[in-house]
């Protein structure tokens, strides 16, 4: 048996997948549940002073003065809505559908970055694993970014109150079977999973298990909310902008005897 069959195996021996008692079946699950986040004013400000300081260093004022208003139940709901229609949605070209360089590294996948600027590189004819930006003679071509980095893989929500993230389908193969189904095809003699794809999805599943976390889903969540306290902030200090123009161009015309008819 292949090497990274096995490996998929125990990596979804070890996740369990998730199922209950309406039927629902999926190898793969990841409890994402938060038992606490404090969505009050001043936790919230306090994680915007790390985002935005200048916002936050007004923020307070603002608050007390009535000028913005923070219901801490309606921004929570909505930083977990806005959270959840992220990963619940297309995701192929986002973050979550791709691995990081460690995570390429570990499981052999070749992976060729070119942050800035962003364009084509070029190498040797040889087996060194060099890369520069450059055309010369006897150098070849590569793509900054392989087919390999960017996978087809979707998900969804499980539970009671959506507190598992389960993958649903990945590179064109339905997930939603039980675990165990899973691990008895891809023990099968004639199994129609390639070892290509069992490499993908198990370099994916260690990908997974370092976003789907309790402490990186509350973070998320702090995130979201303070973005939204920022923009309130920024919001306000809009208004009062246009409000000082409109105010400067009204006496402009007003220290001028214009009659119109």
């Amino acid at each position: 048996m292949n090497i990274f069959r096995k490996l998929l195996i125990a990596a979804l021996e070890h996740n369990c997948g998730y199922s209950d008692t309406r039927r629902n079946r999926y190898a793969l699950a990841w409890n994402v549940k938060l038992y606490r986040v404090d969505a009050s004013f001043e936790a919230v400000c306090d994680k915007l002073k790390k985002e935005n300081p200048r916002a936050a260093r007004l923020a307070p004022y603002l608050h007390e003065a009535g000028l913005i208003m923070w219901d801490e139940q309606a921004e929570f709901d909505w930083a977990m809505g806005d959270a959840r229609e992220q990963i619940d949605a297309p995701t192929q070209g986002t973050h979550y559908a791709m691995l990081s360089p460690k995570t390429a590294a570990r499981f052999g996948i070749q992976y060729h970055s070119s942050m800035r600027p962003m364009r084509e590189k070029y190498r040797r004819r040889t087996t060194e694993q060099t890369y520069y930006p450059a055309l010369l003679p006897h150098w070849i071509r590569v793509k900054p970014y392989t087919d390999d980095m960017n996978f087809d893989v979707s998900y969804g929500f499980a539970g009671r109150s959506g507190g598992y993230i389960v993958m649903t389908e990945f590179e064109k193969h339905g997930l939603c079977v039980s675990n165990d189904q899973l691990i008895e095809w891809l023990r099968a003699e004639e199994s129609s999973y390639s070892n290509k794809w069992c490499r993908k999805l198990c370099a994916m599943i260690y990908e997974c298990d370092q976003m789907f976390t309790t402490q990186k889903a509350a973070a998320e969540i702090m995130y979201q909310m303070a973005y939204r306290l920022g923009r309130n902030v920024e919001e306000w200090q809009e208004e009062r902008t246009a409000f000082k123009a409109e105010r400067r161009e009204r006496r402009y015309w007003e220290s001028r005897d214009v009659v119109t008819a």
